[in-house]
């Protein structure tokens, strides 16, 4: 995959300050000559054009494990940790006789049994304003996690980033502000519910496609202008808040 010319570019200033001999060493290539012909040459010659696969340096995945040649590749569980530990939870409480509780590990939430006589009840945050989106009852077994721009993300020249990266870019991702997942009662339930959200994220105007990937038919998505787009099984349980808008629901 081609990097983008910024991510080229910013390449190009990390061998300036790190040295070509050093930047090679950190990406894992063996030869700094091949790192200084891409970063030189690229422009004239195909088969020296630096590409995504020279920065991770091929990563290698063999069953359950994952393997690579550049030392400065590390591998961050915070992309579904907090799911795992709601599943963790769960099998915890179960295990010590609790049949009735909600558990909230950072937004990401699974319900067992109920509150009484009715359902556990969440609400959606909406991503630009301090108020609900919407809220709707949680069932047994029922896990439900969001992926936004609205957390963790710094401003610079008018533009948000946040801290979610688009593996086919590099940098961090646009065009939506938020998206939940509600998984229903299932193995692995809190696991799927963080693990989930942030490709379907990353989906873009095709979040919908991606969701269909994971067996997910109850999921939101706020666009980059606000605009709420939700499927019919996740609109049919929503209670929605003041400014949700009209939301497009799609089959």
């Amino acid at each position: 995959m081609k990097l983008t010319q910024d991510v080229y570019e910013e390449t190009r200033k990390a061998a300036i300050a790190y040295g070509v001999p050093e930047l090679a060493l950190k990406m894992g290539i063996g030869n700094p000559g091949v790192l200084y012909n891409k970063l030189n040459h690229g422009d004239s010659c195909s088969h020296h054009k630096l590409t995504l696969a020279d920065l991770i340096q091929i990563i290698t995945i063999t069953g359950n494990t994952v393997t690579s040649r550049n030392p400065a590749v590390q591998l961050d569980l915070g992309g579904y940790g907090k799911g795992y530990a709601l599943d963790r939870a769960a099998a915890i409480l179960k295990a010590h006789g609790v049949g009735n509780a909600l558990i909230n590990i950072g937004g990401n939430v699974l319900a067992l049994g109920s509150k009484g006589d009715l359902p556990w009840r969440v609400g959606i945050q909406n991503p630009r304003k301090p108020q609900p989106l919407a809220s709707l009852p949680l069932r047994d077994g029922e896990a439900i996690g969001t992926s936004g721009d609205y957390q963790r993300f710094f401003e610079m020249d008018g533009e948000r980033y946040c801290h979610l990266l688009d593996p086919r870019s590099g940098r961090p991702a646009r065009g939506t502000q938020a998206v939940t997942v509600l998984i229903t009662p299932r193995p692995g339930a809190g696991t799927l519910s963080d693990a989930a959200s942030k490709p379907v994220y990353l989906g873009g105007e095709g979040w919908r496609d991606y969701a269909r990937r994971f067996g997910i038919d109850h999921a939101l998505r706020v666009d980059a202008d606000g605009r709420l787009q939700v499927t019919r099984a996740l609109h049919d349980r929503l209670q929605y808040g003041e400014g949700a808008g009209q939301p497009r629901v799609l089959d």
